[in-house]
């Protein structure tokens, strides 16, 4: 009787291991891709003193909450996975007559800590219109999941000028997005 148990117990074993798939495969199967748009960043460029090809736009910290991305999708508890940038933008706010003639190209950096030295470059862009107010990146498909943090990371915008800045300020904003994969399992 006791041979016919461990007979039982060890065939249903074996079905599981070969009949059900992988805990990874599982914890895929369950997993859910998200959006999650970052905080609309505004932001002012004053002219700069010196000359130089490449400025720094802006620089900055940038707070997210993944416990809300997670209730948001009826999660109450998981992990953050895979996350990669899907947009990012730049927008001339202000003056109104503003537009990009004095942008040539622009890159954006993402890391772990104000001082940079994880920084990672996750978008870019050669300003094709110069009469355009909105410059759309193009991502570069990194995993910026490490960068994250548990709930901030720091950003930074830099810009190529073809010229000098055809004003003594320019209002600026900033919108992006997050494509998250969120895991309910561990």
């Amino acid at each position: 009787m006791k041979t016919m148990k461990i007979f039982s117990l060890s065939l249903v074993a074996a079905m599981m291991v070969f009949f059900f798939p992988s805990c990874k495969e599982v914890k895929d199967a369950a997993s859910i891709n998200i959006s999650y748009n970052l905080p609309k960043i505004s932001f002012i460029y004053y002219k700069p003193q010196l000359k130089a090809t490449e400025v720094l736009l802006y620089a900055g910290m940038v707070r997210i909450n993944l416990d809300s991305a997670l209730n948001a999708n009826g999660l109450s508890s998981g992990v953050v996975g895979s996350t990669y940038l899907t947009i990012f933008t730049l927008t001339i706010d202000d003056p109104p007559s503003a537009n990009f003639n004095w942008l040539q190209s622009a890159r954006t950096q993402f890391a772990q800590d104000a001082g940079f030295t994880t920084a990672v470059d996750v978008a870019s862009a050669v300003n094709s219109d110069p009469n355009s107010k909105v410059l759309t990146m193009t991502t570069n498909n990194v995993n910026i999941r490490s960068y994250l943090g548990n709930t901030s990371f720091y950003m930074r915008v830099y810009a190529t000028m073809n010229g000098p800045l055809p004003y003594d300020w320019i209002g600026l904003y900033i919108t992006s997005q997050l494509k998250m994969t969120l895991q309910p399992l561990n």
